[in-house]
């Protein structure tokens, strides 16, 4: 017998619901030492018109539900934490 499906969402009314395998399959690139850019969303508010927060980064680890990126902000740096079913939602480029 086949196996069920697990889905991403733990709300099982979805119109379009994200499975685990969906998810793998798009983050396939993402591997640890990799240069990436990720695009996240913001609201939009009176005083910041910009649509996305660019985060430029290197892939630090990859973890089971989570991407640590590596951030250098001028000369600091500092980690950044990425949900893997919020990666599948926004826009990134991985070199």
């Amino acid at each position: 017998m086949a196996k069920k499906r697990q889905y991403a969402n733990s709300n099982p009314v979805r119109l379009n619901p994200v499975s685990f395998e969906m998810i793998e399959e798009k983050l396939k690139k993402i591997k640890p030492g990799r240069k990436i850019t990720i695009f996240v969303p913001r609201k939009l508010t009176q005083d910041n018109k910009d649509r996305y927060r660019v985060v430029k980064g290197e892939v630090a680890a990859i973890y089971s539900k989570m991407v640590y990126v590596c951030v250098k902000a001028g000369r600091s740096v500092y980690n950044e934490c990425f949900l893997k079913t919020d990666l599948y939602r926004w826009q990134f480029n991985v070199k």
